[in-house]
């Protein structure tokens, strides 16, 4: 599919979501007292996303780069009202909340069995943590199986297809068994939930009990071997599931760098991989968006 078309059918995918969204934004906006009006700008919420979008689509590393060398010189047809660039980074955190509904929106409901895990994202080296600025106030360090890092981790829940259920984001030092009871109440998840040895712990299988929820995971070395149905035994084995989309996320859209400048660059970076890798599964959406949503393949200038 050529690039230009690629982008178009990209961008009326978010356009029509925004059009039908934003009446209900502003109105929750202004309840909330975030905002007395909403003043409109020359670029609409949708071309924000999706050039936001887009650029992690490219393969590119730095936007200020990507938005200086590509948008500008050659994305200009496409959008013709174009900002400065710290206008664009303004508009960016004030279109933050169209993200977070875009997300909502493509999260499916569980059909019974999900599966469940987390994934670090590390925001520097260990070696430069006492030197570290940006998020000193939010970042901590925690461990996983293979070392310690600096940042926070993503939850997620997907079900047996890999399509996104729940997620929630912590600090890197946030046990993976404290986010259960709320990732299962935000997604309204009943029936089997299998994770890894992490989840194991003294009540949980009881306390998610109460919720409707089954808790199925590998026992740990020094514990009694604890007998598990066929069935369920089978649909553990296969709870690599889980790890596509925190493979697909930080190798092809970028998710885990330490070249964030700013708490929303984070918070941008996490959304447009969540929304890409939803849209890639989700909710029959046609072959022609899985095209769109294969990586180009050029870097930035």
């Amino acid at each position: 599919m050529p690039i230009d078309t690629q982008l178009t059918t990209l961008f009326c995918l978010i356009d029509d979501f925004c059009t039908d969204i934003s009446e209900h934004i502003e109105q929750y906006m202004r309840n909330n007292g975030k905002i007395k009006r909403m003043r409109q700008s020359q670029i609409s919420a949708s071309e924000v996303l999706t050039l936001l979008l887009w650029f992690h689509l490219t393969g590119s590393r730095n936007f200020k780069t990507f938005y200086f060398y590509w948008a500008k010189p050659f994305l200009s047809a496409y959008f013709p009202n174009l900002p400065s660039y710290s206008r664009f980074i303004e508009l960016r955190a004030k279109y933050m909340v169209y993200f977070v509904a875009l997300i909502e929106s493509l999260k499916v409901p569980s059909t019974g069995i999900a599966f469940i895990d987390s994934t670090k994202i590390a925001v520097c080296h260990n070696k430069r943590i006492h030197q570290h600025r940006v998020f000193a106030d939010s970042a901590s360090r925690g461990k996983t199986s293979v070392d310690w890092f600096y940042g926070f981790k993503i939850h997620l829940i997907c079900d047996h297809i890999g399509r996104l259920v729940s997620y929630c984001i912590t600090k890197g030092n946030v046990d993976d068994r404290k986010v259960l009871p709320e990732l299962i109440e935000h997604s309204k998840f009943k029936g089997k939930l299998f994770g890894d040895r992490g989840y194991v712990g003294k009540n949980w299988r009881s306390r998610l009990a109460e919720l409707g929820v089954q808790l199925i995971t590998r026992v740990k070395r020094n514990m009694k071997p604890q007998p598990l149905e066929p069935f369920d035994s089978a649909v553990l084995r296969k709870r690599g599931i889980i790890e596509a989309p925190f493979k697909l996320m930080k190798s092809q859209f970028d998710l885990e760098h330490t070249r964030h400048r700013s708490k929303t660059g984070l918070l941008v970076t996490i959304f447009s991989a969540l929304t890409l890798y939803a849209l890639v599964l989700v909710n029959g959406y046609n072959s022609g968006v899985q095209q769109i949503l294969k990586p180009i393949k050029f870097k930035s200038a």
